[in-house]
């Protein structure tokens, strides 16, 4: 480790948080700040535009501020340290680099966070030292309030929550208040209404800003670390307490007859009124815990402040600013900083001349089955009108939803198509089954070798699926870059790879195939096994030309 060193000289300097900061020191910091801007505008617009969007995040764009509070709020206790220096800092600055350009190629929100929170943290160690570190840590650690999460974990998370939220608010409803009703997964029957508990009403968006919340209000709250965590740990179960009680003030709502008065302006007016409550029942758990358990914070505030005077002895006391000589880390951190600034201009303006590429289709989806009744092999097609807030949800470019028939069976065609990289990712059964209330049994992943899809096995996802007394099959299956890939993980990278070497724009293509469970799996492939063989030529029809011609030459290969 290495110091600032010592003073040279009086100079004018610059106050910022209220403590006088050294002329040079102030600018170096500046010219640090400046590359960080340049590095990460990209990514901060890709966050920017995440809160926007999704009303689980809307409270990202007040942590940076609130950060800022923390940090001038330890002002006195940065007075007198001195900067210095920790190579595990640098180590942690060099591993927000990669997943910085990884964010842009995958146009990722999550990413972008995550890089700019490890390059602030990163540097506040190198350049700061442990002692500097220890005092700013939070605030610097706070910025991971801003970044959302993956989306496959944001669904693990909220399909449960979902669950739990319309199961309690049926009981509520059914059990206390006399209403009767019926519950089928995440849609709670009344008499002559369905009320679906929708991922909005999952309660993540008031587990997120409550945690947050709980986080700033524990920080400033003098009182024993235990307490601290128990009041951030007790955010979640309050959240979801409020989150089940709209639930259930909309389910009485529905049941009175005046559901004008559950939707809309209403419906979010209500979600908020339900999050100041949420706050007004933690600030009432820290008054109790306040009362309840005795604390003596002038002693606490004693031995802090002896601390603090320990940690400025010889720091330069009279808070005049002073230059001094910086550390060879802060040109080093300069120098990295300005050349992936300089490289990430050139890598974005490469990705930014085919980001708004749309890969089109040979032909549209709904060309799909030949004739009026869109046969496919023996079976007839009848299509399914989607919703335009499932279409929305789901963000293909095209898709098509049928039913098809062969005498006294039945089964269900589902495809979507996203263009881009700039399209929402396709969305498994699994993110979408446990809503209307089925099961997962089993899953796995198969090959089923079928001619009409060529040579090579076509390798698809077999899930089965049971609500009440019925069971489904769904077999599906996706194509990234024309390539049949079933591995989510590769699914990703497929998808992702080619935009990050600066190549083409990525495409995919979902096929889902559902039919109702009967006699044995085996039976139930056999009847999939036949209507896939029959819908290969179809599907190689619509493909993008050249991801086709890709496709026929490597299964001939």
């Amino acid at each position: 480790m290495g110091t600032a060193g010592s003073d040279t000289g009086a100079g004018v300097g610059s106050r910022v948080l209220g403590i006088h900061i050294p002329r040079n020191l102030a600018a170096a910091l500046a010219c640090l700040a400046g590359l960080m801007a340049v590095l990460h505008y990209g990514g901060v617009a890709l966050l920017m535009d995440r809160w926007s969007s999704d009303s689980n995040y809307g409270h990202g764009y007040l942590i940076p501020f609130i950060s800022l509070y923390f940090l001038w709020a330890k002002k006195e206790e940065l007075k007198g340290l001195a900067p210095q220096s920790c190579l595990w800092g640098l180590g942690l600055f060099l591993l927000g680099l990669p997943a910085r350009f990884l964010a842009m190629p995958l146009l990722s929100p999550v990413l972008s966070g995550i890089s700019l929170v490890l390059m602030v943290n990163g540097l506040l160690l190198y350049l700061g030292g442990w002692r500097i570190y220890k005092v700013l840590w939070l605030p610097a650690v706070y910025l991971l309030f801003m970044v959302p999460l993956p989306q496959n974990v944001h669904e693990r998370i909220a399909n449960p929550l979902q669950y739990f939220a319309s199961w309690a608010s049926a009981g509520i409803l059914d059990g206390v208040l006399g209403i009767p009703t019926i519950r089928e997964g995440n849609v709670i029957k009344l008499a002559g209404h369905s009320l679906q508990v929708a991922e909005a009403c999952s309660g993540m968006r008031s587990i997120m800003g409550l945690l947050a919340l709980g986080v700033a209000f524990a920080y400033f709250w003098e009182r024993p670390l235990w307490e601290r965590l128990f009041l951030v740990a007790s955010a979640v179960p309050i959240a979801i307490l409020g989150n089940i009680c709209r639930v259930t003030g909309t389910g009485l709502i529905y049941s009175w007859g005046r559901e004008e008065f559950a939707q809309g302006f209403y419906h979010e007016f209500t979600g908020w009124l339900i999050y100041v409550f949420a706050m007004a029942l933690l600030l009432l758990e820290a008054s109790l815990m306040t009362r309840l358990f005795v604390y003596d914070a002038v002693a606490g505030k004693e031995t802090s402040g002896e601390a603090a005077r320990e940690e400025s002895k010889g720091g330069g006391g009279d808070g005049r600013s002073r230059d001094v000589k910086l550390h060879k880390h802060f040109y080093v951190a300069i120098v990295i900083l300005a050349a992936s600034a300089a490289f990430g201009q050139v890598y974005f303006r490469m990705l930014g001349t085919s980001r708004d590429e749309i890969v089109p289709l040979q032909k549209p989806l709904s060309s799909i089955g030949a004739g009026e009744k869109k046969r496919i092999g023996e079976w007839e097609g009848m299509d399914l009108v989607e919703t335009p807030e499932i279409q929305l949800k789901v963000g293909a470019l095209d898709s098509v939803h049928r039913v098809y028939y062969r005498g006294d069976e039945a089964l269900q065609l589902y495809i979507a198509y996203f263009g881009g990289v700039r399209g929402r990712a396709p969305h498994s059964p699994q993110a979408c089954m446990p809503g209307a209330g089925w099961k997962n049994i089993s899953n796995e992943v198969v090959d089923l070798r079928v001619s009409g899809f060529g040579e090579e096995p076509l390798r698809v996802h077999e899930d089965l699926w049971e609500k009440d007394f019925s069971k489904r099959v769904i077999v599906w299956w996706e194509y990234i870059h024309g390539r049949n890939v079933a591995s989510r993980t590769m699914q990703h990278l497929e998808w992702a790879l080619p935009k990050f070497m600066g190549g083409k724009v990525g495409s995919v293509l979902q096929v889902q195939v559902s039919l109702e469970f009967k006699g044995s799996m085996e039976e139930s492939m056999k009847r999939v096994n036949a209507f896939v063989d029959a819908l290969g030529p179809y599907i190689q029809e619509v493909l993008p030309r050249e991801e086709a011609r890709e496709q026929r030459v490597e299964s001939r290969e």
